[in-house]
């Protein structure tokens, strides 16, 4: 009993087939039949989808009767939906109750900027397309054809690729000429 870990809750992150989870605390002793109902009372808009709760791998089916301490989810563990066949939720309609997606997720980040350009022309007073206008104009360079980038990355004009003109004029492959000086044949 001193050896054994004692956990004050389990965490589980309940995955439907579509993607969508949704993570809820449980107490340790709690049966898998009370997590199976807290899902289909508390997260599914319609009561009549049946389902089978596993974990994998091995895919394993979880017990209604077992406890989580006796499954072995804890202090945390990913468990899946299963739909029952012929009872699957129909297909582009919502199964999971809006409620769960509540605002308080947009409010845990208060210093987060706006992605839309939009609103901060609003608040800028229209000063931000002058910003990016300047930023256009002053920084001068050109776009770079195909040809240079791959020259540039290939180690420019004398680089690995290019070829070199020898003291005679014909041309030599300098990758050829570059041996280092240690190497011997």
């Amino acid at each position: 009993m001193k050896k054994a870990k004692l956990f004050t809750h389990a965490q589980l992150r309940i995955c439907f087939p579509d993607g969508m989870s949704i993570s809820a605390n449980f107490y340790p002793n709690e049966k898998i039949q009370k997590v199976q109902k807290l899902i289909s009372e508390q997260a599914l808009l319609s009561k009549d989808l049946l389902f089978d709760l596993y974990v994998t791998p091995p895919r394993r089916i979880l017990p209604l009767q077992k406890t989580l301490v006796e499954e072995d989810l804890l202090p945390a563990a990913r468990v899946f939906v299963s739909w029952k066949k012929g009872n699957l939720p129909s297909p582009g309609v919502p199964y999971i109750k809006p409620e769960l997606f509540s605002s308080s997720i947009v409010s845990s980040f208060p210093d987060s900027k706006k992605v839309n350009d939009n609103d901060d022309r609003k608040q800028n007073g229209g000063s931000l397309n002058k910003k990016k206008k300047s930023n256009e104009s002053g920084s001068g360079k050109k776009k770079m054809s195909e040809e240079e980038l791959m020259k540039r990355m290939m180690g420019g004009a004398g680089g690995f690729l290019s070829k070199k003109k020898n003291s005679s004029g014909e041309k030599k492959n300098s990758s050829k000429s570059t041996k280092p000086s240690w190497f011997k044949k």
